[in-house]
C-alpha cells in the first residue's frame, strides 16, 4: 500500500490541486506571534461550518498500516501543545522523546523543511511544506508500506503558482511582504526585476 504525505498546505489551493490531480479565536502559536493580525485575518473569513469542521479535527492521528504503527501530526507535542521547532533535528532526539511508544513511522510538518531521519527505531518524515516554497512546485513524500519495511521517496509537482502570490495582494492580506519573502522566497518581486 502507498500512501502520499502532504503537508503545510497554507491555503495554496492550487499546489495542492496540482498533487491531488497527480494522485488522482485562539492566541497564536509560538514563533508566530508576529503573524497574529494576519491569523486573525484568516480567522475572520472562516465561515461557521468550517470552524466546527477544524475544531472536530484531531490532534494526532495514530494507525497501523500493513502491520507499521503510524503516527500522523502536525508536529511534535507534549501535553498537547506544540514543541517549539528543533533548529537542530536528527533522529536520535526524537527517538528519546517517543521513547516507550511503538511507532514505525512518524509523519509531521510545521517546520517547513524536508525532514528525513531513519534511525534503528523508526523513520522520521516531513516532506516540507506543500503549500510554502521558493520555487513553483508542491512538494510531497510517498511512503509505500511493506510488511517489516517502508519505503520512502519525495517528489514535487510543478504547477502555476503565480495567482496564488498575487492573491496576497489583491486580497491585501495582513503580513504579506513577510509571507512573501519568508515562505515563498520573494518569487513576485524577482519575477519583476
Amino acid at each position: 500500500m502507498k500512501a502520499a504525505i502532504l503537508t503545510d498546505i497554507h491555503g495554496n489551493a492550487p499546489a495542492l490541486q496540482a498533487v491531488l490531480h497527480l494522485l488522482e479565536g485562539k492566541r497564536p502559536l509560538e514563533g508566530h506571534k508576529g503573524m497574529q493580525q494576519h491569523h486573525e485575518w484568516i480567522a475572520e473569513r472562516l465561515s461557521e461550518d468550517s470552524i466546527e469542521r477544524i475544531q472536530l479535527l484531531p490532534q494526532a492521528i495514530e494507525e497501523e498500516v500493513e502491520g507499521q504503527h503510524v503516527l500522523l501530526t502536525h508536529y511534535h507535542m507534549t501535553d498537547d501543545k506544540l514543541d517549539a521547532i528543533e533548529k537542530e533535528p536528527a533522529g536520535i532526539k526524537w527517538d528519546a522523546k517517543y521513547e516507550g511508544t511503538s511507532y514505525d513511522l512518524i509523519c509531521f510538518g510545521h517546520y517547513h523543511i524536508l525532514h528525513y531521519f531513519r534511525t534503528a527505531r523508526r523513520v522520521y518524515l516531513n516532506p516540507g511544506a506543500l503549500g510554502c516554497n521558493d520555487l513553483a512546485v508542491a512538494r510531497y513524500g510517498i511512503v509505500d508500506f511493506q510488511k517489516h519495511q517502508l519505503d520512502v521517496r519525495f517528489t514535487a509537482v510543478p504547477y502555476d503558482n503565480r495567482p496564488y502570490l498575487q492573491s496576497y495582494v489583491r486580497l491585501n492580506v495582513p503580513g504579506r511582504d513577510f509571507i512573501l519573502k519568508a515562505f515563498h522566497g520573494n518569487q513576485l518581486e524577482k519575477e519583476m526585476n
